[in-house]
């Protein structure tokens, strides 16, 4: 979960790096350095914020489950108390 969300979160700020490059490349033409004064820096911001962070998610979340099962990433002690717990319906009592 954690890798998803992480993933996810750096796709987003990819993003609005993005965004932000092409809003100075913007004002660059507003002060007549560039000829270009609207690359529509903003434009379906919402939407393509919300698909840069459930493709990071997904992705992420993805290939993260690969490399635990190719045992890339070993699963903690801690990691097989809580799915031990979680199992046998004794999360509560675990926390």
């Amino acid at each position: 979960m954690t890798k998803a969300f992480g993933e996810g979160l750096e796709e987003t700020t990819e993003e609005l790096v993005t965004d932000l490059t092409k809003t100075l490349y913007e004002q660059l033409g507003n002060l007549g350095i560039t000829t270009v004064n609207n690359v529509g820096a903003w434009d379906n911001g919402l939407a393509r914020y919300s698909m840069s962070f459930l493709g990071g998610a997904l992705g992420g979340g993805i290939f993260y489950g690969a490399g635990v099962v190719n045992g890339q990433y070993p699963i903690t002690q801690a990691d097989e108390d809580i799915l031990f717990h979680i199992r046998n319906g004794k999360l509560n009592e675990y926390l």
